[in-house]
C-alpha cells in the first residue's frame, strides 16, 4: 500500500483500512513494484491519493441511505483561506451508522479529516494534514458459519440467522498527522519530501 506514492507496508501498516471518502482517487500498480518504489510484492501496489485542498470555494454534502438500516452523511469543505489564494484549507467529516443483514451485529464509524496547503514560493508547496477514524462494531463478530444437517442437506434456516454472540464487539481508532513538501523543478521533475505518524489503537472481545 501506499498513500501520496509513500510506501506505507502491508495492511498493517496502514492500521484499520482508510476511510475512502478522504481520497481523490485510487491508483493500481499492475507487476513488480520493487523495481519501481522499492517496497511491495510481485503482485503490485495500490496508490491511495488523499483529498487536498482546492483554489476555488466548493461545499458538497452526501447523504445515503440504503437497506437492513444503513445511514451515512459526509460534509466536504475546501477552499482559500486568504486573499491571495496562497493558503488553501480542506476539511471532511463523516458518519456512518449501519446494521446488517444477519442479526446482531451494528457499526458506526466516525470520520474527521483536514488539511491546510500553503505556496512557499513560486514552485514550492507545503501541506500539513491530519485524520481521525474510529471503527465499532458491536455484536456478530467471529461467528463459524450456519450449520447443516449430518446428511448434508439445508436446515432451512433464515438468511438473517447467527451464531455470533450479541456480546461481543470490535473497536479499532486511528490518529495520524501526515505533511510535504514539494518543489517543482521543471515540467517534467519535482522533488517531494514527506512524513506520516499514526497511532493505531484496537480493543475486541471474542
Amino acid at each position: 500500500f501506499m498513500t501520496d506514492g509513500v510506501p506505507m507496508g502491508y495492511y498493517g501498516g496502514i492500521g484499520i483500512a482508510p476511510d475512502t471518502a478522504i481520497f481523490d482517487r485510487i491508483e493500481v500498480l499492475r507487476g513488480a513494484p520493487g523495481l519501481l518504489i522499492g517496497n511491495g510484492d510481485p503482485g503490485g501496489t495500490v496508490n491511495m491519493v488523499r483529498k487536498r485542498p482546492l483554489a476555488e470555494k466548493q461545499m458538497q454534502i452526501t447523504a445515503r441511505a440504503g437497506s437492513w438500516d444503513y445511514y451515512r452523511l459526509d460534509g466536504d469543505i475546501t477552499g482559500p483561506l486568504n486573499d491571495a489564494g496562497t493558503l488553501r484549507g480542506r476539511l471532511i467529516a463523516g458518519y456512518e451508522d449501519r446494521h446488517y443483514f444477519y442479526d446482531e451485529a451494528q457499526s458506526k464509524l466516525p470520520l474527521l479529516y483536514g488539511m491546510l496547503e500553503a505556496d512557499l514560493g513560486e514552485n514550492t508547496v507545503a501541506a500539513v494534514g491530519m485524520r481521525y477514524q474510529h471503527y465499532s462494531q458491536q455484536g456478530g463478530r467471529w461467528a463459524q458459519g450456519l450449520p447443516r444437517s449430518s446428511d448434508g442437506s439445508d436446515l432451512g434456516l433464515s438468511r438473517s440467522t447467527s451464531y455470533g454472540p450479541s456480546w461481543t464487539y470490535f473497536k479499532s481508532t486511528v490518529r495520524e498527522l501526515f505533511g510535504d513538501i514539494t518543489h517543482n523543478i521543471n515540467s517534467n521533475w519535482s522533488v517531494k519530501v514527506s512524513g506520516t505518524v499514526q497511532l493505531s489503537e484496537r480493543e475486541d472481545a471474542p
